[in-house]
């Protein structure tokens, strides 16, 4: 079997329970794939384009305490988006979950925003749209389908070049996909 690098950049600090958590997570949702995993954090290590040499599929975390609406001017966004440019220049597969999925749509144009009406935390309820029903990841979940979920910012609307993926009656813009690249 194949062995993939799979890279995880966590935009939490190293003390912070919920970066263990969310490692193993993705651990075990691709634990029958031969995957060897790189963690990278991105508020400690300046992100870098070499971040990106020999991975075959990259994820961006959460980020817990870190927003995008409050840290968009931090110091580690720019080197953290000049990473998710080449992430999406190289057509690498991956995902962005939560602060990832914000940085993403931040990144393409769209407005980031924390009004407290779009906000989730527990169980939700989730709509696929056509698009995500044709897609080769997201085709084998049944619409709707329930889901884990936590964020109080959120991406206001849906960013040029991409394809929506799925919406709930609290935030239309809840998954989408780059348009000719991999990334979710």
């Amino acid at each position: 079997m194949t062995q993939h690098t799979a890279l995880l950049i966590q935009i939490r600090h190293r003390n912070d329970p919920s970066a263990a958590h969310e490692e193993e997570c993705l651990r075990r949702r691709l634990i029958d794939l031969n995957v060897r995993w790189v963690v990278r954090n991105g508020l400690e290590d300046k992100p870098t384009r070499d971040w990106l040499d020999g991975v075959d599929l990259v994820f961006i975390g959460g980020s817990g305490y870190h927003s995008m609406v409050r840290h968009r001017d931090a110091t580690w966004v720019g080197p953290l988006r000049h990473v998710l440019d080449q992430i999406l220049h190289r057509q690498l597969p991956g995902m962005g979950l939560c602060f990832g999925h914000q940085l993403t749509g931040y990144h393409l144009g769209a407005r980031v925003s924390d009004a407290s009406e779009h906000a989730e935390i527990g169980t939700a309820s989730f709509e696929l749209t056509p698009e995500a029903l044709a897609d080769p990841i997201l085709a084998s979940l049944k619409s709707p389908f329930r889901a884990q979920t936590g964020h109080s910012d959120h991406v206001v609307s849906v960013p040029d070049g991409v394809e929506l993926m799925a919406s709930n009656d609290t935030l239309v813009t809840q998954a989408f996909r780059v348009k000719g690249a991999p990334f979710y």
